[in-house]
């Protein structure tokens, strides 16, 4: 797979003689890695925060990433800091901004959905098996971007077929895996002596 130059997480830094923009990449230096041990190997991508980050610096991060994440099929995210309490809201984050935007739903499971969704809504509950209540569960969370769900008015009002709702996710699959995860730093002396004002 080829990655685009300009997809590359950049920062433009401008010279102090001849006033000319040179573009640094990868600047925040944070450590990437491929797994030894895969026939189909996924980049995994890392984020060191410290015991008192407020998170607005991740959140920039992944912002400055984006593009990049959109030029991949398949990678991993992990998450460090000595501050395990830190972790569900960075998960939050990441869950919002990067993996729910990326994992584009397949066709198939738009139209489950759309189908599993009418069936509920209209108390057909007796059409219903167990998986479908728990695929809709997870999917009433999965796909509740405002764009499904203006996809779903139009296809309940019959303005919108199977067939053309079918060509708007053609393109994705369902083929995208995003995997986050979290790892406890463990306090060194030295980091605490770096941390402590």
């Amino acid at each position: 797979m080829t990655v685009e130059k300009q997809s590359l997480p950049t920062k433009l830094y401008l010279g102090t003689r001849s006033h000319s923009v040179t573009s640094r990449y990868f600047v925040d230096k944070f450590p990437m890695f491929l797994p030894s041990t895969t026939d189909s190997p996924a980049i995994t991508f890392t984020y060191i925060a410290p015991e008192v980050e407020n998170l607005t610096g991740f959140v920039t991060h992944l912002q400055t990433y984006l593009p990049l994440f959109r030029s991949l099929k398949q990678f991993n995210f992990l998450f460090i800091s000595p501050c395990g309490p830190l972790f569900p809201k960075a998960s939050a984050i990441f869950l919002s901004l990067v993996k729910r935007p990326l994992e584009m739903p397949s066709a198939m499971e738009i139209v489950r959905y759309f189908r599993v969704r009418k069936l509920w809504v209209s108390r057909e509950f007796s059409a219903l098996k167990t998986e479908d209540i728990e695929f809709l569960n997870e999917a009433t969370f999965r796909f509740a971007s405002a764009r499904v769900q203006e996809l779903y008015k139009s296809w309940e009002k019959g303005e919108l077929p199977d067939a053309r709702l079918a060509l708007l996710f053609s393109d994705s699959n369902g083929q995208r895996r995003v995997a986050f995860e979290t790892s406890l730093l463990k306090r060194q002396r030295f980091l605490r002596s770096a941390i402590a004002p």
